[in-house]
């Protein structure tokens, strides 16, 4: 049951009528717009909550709008004034009223030092989002950003973390917080009718991820009937397109709505994350692709990563190392098991992952933490 506590929401996240009369192709992410989306809804089971959005654009925008029982505030900005501009601005939305919840996105710092500092005159409790830790943080870098960041999560009175090591290292005053892997949504999607063997790697073609690794191992071992399509963008695209024309086996789809690869993903047989467990980031990153994948219920094929807990790996099948030959071995051997008993295990994937991290049990982690806090 719905609570009088009001909840602000600071994030990227748009209302219908901002996005048609906008181009924010470039601004926000589908993962991230995703994610504040379903954390929002999550929000809603206990709450009433009402959007602050950051838009980042020289465009004419509107000032608010009310779709889909959401109201919406934009805040818009360009620019390096634009970002004082933004820091101003919800300084002062803050200051409004005397006892609220805020929960912000902590990578936006301009917005959410505005928020930290004015909280100091009001009653409000501000929850802090950590879906990532930024790279100057990582390095020990004592850069003005980071400085700010670490400041910033320093005064909150809660935060959200996608990893138990990220509010282990980072939580410095022990508030209280909640962890959220991610959030899954059952989708009623119609697969696409192919006589093919399909499997699928959606995701940013980035050399740090391996997809480089996954394309040519996959080349090396596919049958006539296999064939791995690659969806997304990043610096390893022209090898793929290139390795696409030369290959029967291997079809570069391009970046498409995120709809068509869910599609896709109902029809394949395998969905593959060859990203490796190599770098300080993966303790703190929870890949938002491995929700969608196992909310698909076509069984995965990945590497184990340190932000992911063990628990998981039973619904997964894993990759056996990082070098070509393990890539090769553990995707042939995969691609070999009957499809029947593949879709069982993306079947126990996706039942796992809609009672672990569905609407309902992230609002009642989030109402948990919201009640430690006040």
């Amino acid at each position: 049951m719905k609570t009088n506590i009001q909840v602000y929401f600071y994030g990227l996240q748009y209302g219908e009528q901002l996005k048609e009369n906008i181009n924010i192709k470039n601004t926000v992410s589908h993962a991230i717009h995703k994610f504040n989306r379903n954390l929002v809804e999550a929000l809603q089971v206990n709450y009433k909550v009402k959007i602050i959005s950051p838009v980042y654009t020289s465009q004419k925008i509107i000032a608010k709008e009310h779709c889909e029982n959401m109201e919406y505030e934009y805040i818009k900005y360009h620019g390096y004034m634009g970002r004082i501009r933004l820091m101003c601005s919800s300084f002062f939305k803050t200051l409004r009223g005397r006892e609220k919840i805020i929960i912000a996105d902590a990578l936006n710092i301009s917005m959410t030092y505005g928020i930290v500092r004015a909280r100091r005159y009001t009653r409000d409790k501000v929850v802090l989002i950590v879906t990532d830790i930024p790279d100057d943080v990582l390095r020990g870098k004592k850069t003005i950003y980071a400085k700010i960041f670490i400041k910033n999560l320093k005064e909150a009175d809660g935060l959200i973390f996608l990893t138990e090591q990220a509010n282990k290292d980072y939580n410095y005053n022990k508030v209280p917080f909640c962890i959220i892997e991610g959030i899954a949504r059952e989708q009623k999607i119609e697969p696409y009718p192919t006589a093919k063997k399909i499997s699928v790697y959606a995701g940013g073609l980035l050399n740090k991820y391996y997809v480089r690794q996954l394309v040519d191992a996959f080349d090396s071992i596919a049958k006539e009937n296999e064939v791995l399509y690659i969806f997304g963008d990043g610096e390893d695209k022209e090898y793929i397109e290139k390795k696409s024309k030369e290959s029967k086996n291997i079809e570069y789809m391009g970046t498409v709505n995120n709809e068509i690869v869910l599609r896709y993903e109902e029809t394949a047989e395998l969905l593959i994350n060859p990203r490796p467990d190599i770098g300080e980031y993966t303790k703190y990153s929870f890949p938002s692709k491995l929700i969608e994948y196992m909310t698909s219920g076509t069984p995965a094929l990945v590497n184990k990563l340190q932000g992911v807990p063990e628990i998981y790996y039973d619904r997964l099948y894993l990759f056996s190392g990082y070098d070509m030959n393990s890539y090769k071995e553990s995707l042939r051997k995969v691609l070999d098991i009957p499809r029947g008993e593949k879709k069982g295990l993306g079947e126990k994937a996706k039942s796992f992952i809609l009672e672990r991290n569905g609407i309902d049990a992230v609002a009642r982690k989030l109402e948990k933490m919201i009640n430690r806090m006040i």
